[in-house]
């Protein structure tokens, strides 16, 4: 079982990572989906969901494969955030419910 808290503070991290990221502006449309789909995951996981239904670990090794090209640290931080979280989810869910 994965610690909920430990995956959300990851999230919120590589959110605010992405949020601070000076990237060029053709890896803006990348970076501001990257954030958008981890806002989603947060919201499902924190269970502030609306009627949308996301799949954390598929969602989170999407946004993590999107962001592993692009060269910029914070973008870099935020893509480990990332598979951090994802690996975390994806272990809890071989074990079990959440």
């Amino acid at each position: 079982m994965f610690n909920l808290d430990e995956v959300l503070r990851m999230l919120r991290l590589a959110i605010g990572r992405l949020e601070r990221a000076p990237v060029d502006l053709a890896e803006v449309p990348v970076v501001q989906a990257a954030r958008a789909d981890l806002e989603r995951v947060l919201e499902v996981l924190s269970g502030h969901a609306s009627v949308y239904v996301v799949n954390p670990s598929a969602a989170l090794r999407a946004v993590a494969k999107s962001l592993q090209p692009l060269s910029d640290p914070e973008v870099h931080a935020a893509w480990v955030d990332t598979v951090e979280a994802a690996i975390m989810v994806e272990a809890s869910t071989r074990e079990g419910p959440v």
